[in-house]
C-alpha cells in the first residue's frame, strides 16, 4: 500500500502531466479546439478536467 508521501508524489506527477501535455490550439471561427497526440497517457483526464473547469460558474 502506498504511503502518504508516495500518494502525494503520484498526484504531483499526474498534475504536472496534465499541465505539460503537448498539444496544439486551433482557432476556427467561434470555436477553439485542442488537438492532442493520440498516444498521450493523460488525454482522457485532460479533457475531463477541461470539461469540469468549463462547467464552473463565472465569477464576474
Amino acid at each position: 500500500m502506498p504511503t502518504k508521501d508516495e500518494k502525494s508524489h503520484q498526484i504531483q506527477t499526474i498534475r504536472t502531466s496534465l499541465i505539460k501535455i503537448a498539444g496544439k490550439v486551433i482557432r476556427s471561427g467561434r470555436y477553439i479546439t485542442f488537438k492532442l497526440s493520440s498516444s498521450s497517457l493523460y488525454k482522457n483526464a485532460f479533457y475531463s478536467t477541461l470539461n469540469r473547469i468549463q462547467q464552473l460558474p463565472m465569477l464576474c
